[in-house]
């Protein structure tokens, strides 16, 4: 077994994160959501120990990378979130969907591809990703892998833009990671992936700060909404020092963001926080925290 249980933290109703111990000492996040309140049994994993990118408005930020999560510890974490679950409300009749969403970036971790393939031969899952999109050698290996792969794959794969304002050079700013794709090249990429994969467009994902500007007819002069939809999402900080940095938006804004969104043509999610998430901390990096 790659992985053993270190910790587990349940919130409820319906969400668990789990702390394991990599055989070479390392802690790994994996997140649990199921039960009544979510439709899917969503498995959110992590893809790096560490986080290199150092976005401000992430406590992430304050761990260093120390190595990149192998092929065997992606399915390691959602075997034992599926089938060595014991808490009570998840259910395993509901659909599958994998998150790589915890602590890393996936487009950075040259195993994620064939983590992602172990997983769904294994379970045939839904995936979801997100990413900030890095422009590298690797990354790009991997998008053009992973186009090729999911073009036949019978479940949805989502991928969802970290965003988060129109303004490009502020982009930068907040996510400091010296390779990231331009905004013309994030465009062009989701043409492409569009025409091979097909089944999702890619989400465009702003969660919503005081500071930072969302111009939704600025992004329609770049992101074509045939292949692009707009994912809206209230901000919650991670940390004192994070809430500081970018004040939260009220959810007013989410709703009128949204109204212009879809007034420009794009396919609008607006994403609201169930009861555990905002009664507790279940954001990538919390079941760390807790564990110190």
């Amino acid at each position: 077994m790659a992985l053993k249980l270190e910790a587990q933290f349940r919130f409820y109703p319906g969400a668990h994160i789990n702390v394991y111990r990599a055989q070479d000492g390392q802690l790994i996040e994996t997140a649990v959501f199921s039960g009544e309140n979510y439709h899917k049994n969503l498995v959110s994993i992590t893809s790096q120990i560490g986080c290199p990118v150092g976005c401000s408005f992430c406590f992430l930020k304050n761990y260093k990378t120390v190595r990149n999560v192998s092929p065997a510890e992606h399915l390691e974490q959602v075997r034992l979130a599926v089938d060595g679950s014991d808490v009570s409300w998840f259910d395993p009749d509901k659909p599958l969907k994998v998150s790589l969403t915890r602590t890393g970036e996936p487009l950075l971790n040259p195993d994620t591809i064939d983590g992602v393939v172990n997983i769904a031969e294994t379970y045939s899952p839904s995936f979801q990703l997100a990413s900030i999109m890095p422009n590298t050698k690797n990354s790009q290996k991997l998008l053009e892998y992973m186009m090729g792969y999911l073009h036949g794959y019978k479940e949805s794969f989502q991928i969802n833009v970290s965003m988060h304002t129109t303004n490009e050079r502020k982009r930068k700013k907040m996510i400091p990671y010296k390779e990231l794709m331009s905004f013309e090249e994030i465009a062009e990429f989701g043409a492409q992936w569009r025409q091979i994969v097909g089944k999702r467009k890619i989400n465009l994902s702003f969660v919503l700060m005081e500071d930072c500007e969302v111009n939704i007819g600025k992004l329609r002069e770049i992101f074509n909404p045939e292949h692009f939809a707009v994912r809206l999402a209230l901000y919650l900080p991670s940390s004192e020092e994070t809430a500081e940095t970018h004040p939260p938006s009220v959810h007013e804004r989410t709703k009128e963001e949204a109204r212009i969104a879809r007034e420009f043509g794009y396919d609008c999610i607006e994403s609201v926080p169930g009861p555990v998430e905002f009664k507790w901390d279940t954001r990538p990096g919390s079941g760390l925290k807790m564990l110190r």
